[in-house]
């Protein structure tokens, strides 16, 4: 069991904005979903997402079992255990980036010692 800090998307992509929808899961039921229009990268730097979007935290401080999962373009979505990153790391609260590429949208976790509480 563990905390979702927050849940982002940046798109790196050269060429083209895209509608990323976020969507949240605890345990089996979804409690965040938002569609966010993110404007093509102005410039593509190794490592630096030029634009971006972070969802709304209506999920609150509630522990659970979460997952995430981004959907571009109301099409292609990726999904991810915060949960199963959680354990793995030993960590009570973790944050979510997913980033589009041009090519394919994956989620990276990072343990949230740092994570915006109290909500």
């Amino acid at each position: 069991m563990a905390q979702l800090g927050w849940f982002g998307v940046h798109n790196v992509d050269p060429e083209s904005s895209h509608t990323f929808t976020l969507i949240v899961e605890r345990d089996g039921n979804v409690v965040h979903e938002s569609s966010h229009e993110v404007d093509t990268a102005e410039d593509h730097d190794p490592g630096v997402a030029s634009d971006g979007a972070v969802a709304e935290c209506t999920w609150g401080g509630t522990a659970g079992d979460y997952s995430v999962r981004v959907r571009r373009n109301g099409e292609e979505e990726t999904e991810r255990s915060i949960s199963a990153f959680a354990a793995e790391r030993g960590a009570n609260c973790v944050v979510a980036d997913a980033e589009y590429q041009n090519y394919d949208a994956t989620s990276e976790f990072l343990d949230g010692k740092a994570c915006p509480f109290p909500f």
